[in-house]
């Protein structure tokens, strides 16, 4: 089956499970009198409007939702050739988050280890590709920087990937850091990032610390975050959700393939009704979970990468199993999760629709599919 038939499949699929009598408009506006609802800016959405923000948030609220979450590294990026100028002048009428800029293999340069970063990228002109500058203080200056343009852009929220994922542990299984060692490098980083930007404390209280998936080491389980927030300094931050990381984790470690995961999510979530309150955006993905992550790679793909940083890169990312894949909305129950989420909370939280398509068409069925199973599957 080739990529037009699969993507016409998952199309009659979605379109079968929303033929409904219900009046989905209206309930969809009394769920949103509950909680904002965003749709997260990816490269399919992106280059189907060619990165014009004013006519992608038109489309988000056409199609009924209130705003969306900007991912600032589209328009950042690794290269010169970026897409800044868009960015400063978009002037949004709706509700916006931000998602910052990640560098899954961050912490090497943090602690400025030369010798491990060597290992990963092979080469100094690699690093610096990758992260911009090879001094520890590039990625404070990075942060800061898109802190500053998400205070511009009136965003409500900054989320941060913080965790390490180290593509030789995938490939290679060679792991060189603990959960705990990646925790404890989180908290004493984003210490030196309140001092290093202490004049705009404004701007880095929108942070909000997004929980990692199963390849991750860090923050992956909801308790994970008490060592950070025991610091003060920490004290204003909040979290972001992500239901496919947090239900990859989940099944990872249990070796299950569950369709359904209300029990085990619902019963994970009240293991820390104080962290419940600091959860500010949730991300709410379709989610294909297995226990199995990795496809198998050739050992001739194996070989190049142990000398091709760029090219183990894209190895890792066609070899991982995506956990936003919009297969079928396997997480029914939405609506249990966040009106647990809200019940904690006194504001109205951000649930921000993550969703990854092989074409536009099929995403924006998607999103119809995931209004329809939030408003239904009570």
């Amino acid at each position: 089956m080739n990529s037009k038939e699969k993507n016409k499949l998952i199309i009659r699929r979605i379109n079968s499970a929303v033929d409904c009598k219900k009046d989905l408009n209206d309930l969809w506006k009394k769920e949103r009198e509950k909680r904002f609802y965003l749709i997260s800016l990816n490269s399919t959405i992106g280059e189907a409007f060619q990165w014009d923000l004013s006519r992608i948030e038109q489309w988000c609220f056409d199609l009924g939702f209130d705003g969306m979450e900007i991912r600032l590294q589209d328009f950042l990026g690794y290269s010169p050739e970026s897409k800044l100028k868009k960015l400063r002048d978009f002037r949004s009428k709706g509700i916006i988050t931000c998602h910052l800029s990640d560098w899954n293999q961050w912490i090497d340069l943090y602690r400025n280890n030369q010798k491990e970063l060597l290992r990963s990228f092979y080469t100094n002109e690699n690093i610096e590709k990758y992260f911009g500058g090879n001094r520890p203080e590039i990625i404070q200056e990075r942060l800061c920087q898109e802190l500053e343009i998400t205070n511009e852009l009136k965003a409500k929220a900054a989320t941060w990937h913080a965790n390490q994922i180290d593509y030789d542990e995938i490939l290679f299984s060679s792991r060189n850091y603990t959960d705990k060692e990646v925790i404890e490098s989180v908290k004493s980083f984003l210490e030196e990032l309140m001092k290093f930007k202490n004049d705009n404390l404004a701007s880095l209280n929108l942070l909000s610390l997004e929980n990692g998936s199963g390849v991750d080491r860090g923050v992956k389980r909801l308790g994970d975050f008490q060592l950070i927030f025991s610091s003060n300094v920490l004290a204003n931050l909040s979290i972001t959700l992500d239901t496919a990381h947090l239900l990859s984790v989940l099944f990872r470690e249990s070796e299950k393939s569950i369709v359904d995961a209300e029990d085990t999510i619902i019963q994970e979530l009240k293991l820390s009704p104080k962290l419940l309150q600091r959860i500010q955006v949730i991300h709410l993905s379709d989610t294909l979970f297995t226990p199995s992550y990795l496809k198998k790679a050739s050992k001739k793909d194996l070989e190049k990468a142990e000398r091709d940083f760029w090219y183990k890169r894209e190895l890792v990312k066609n070899n991982v199993i995506d956990d936003h894949l919009p297969l079928g909305f396997s997480l029914k129950t939405a609506q249990k999760i966040l009106d647990l989420i809200s019940s904690c909370n006194k504001e109205k939280i951000y649930v921000v629709s993550e969703l990854r398509a092989d074409s536009f068409e099929v995403l924006e069925k998607s999103l119809q599919l995931q209004k329809w199973q939030i408003c239904f599957n009570k």
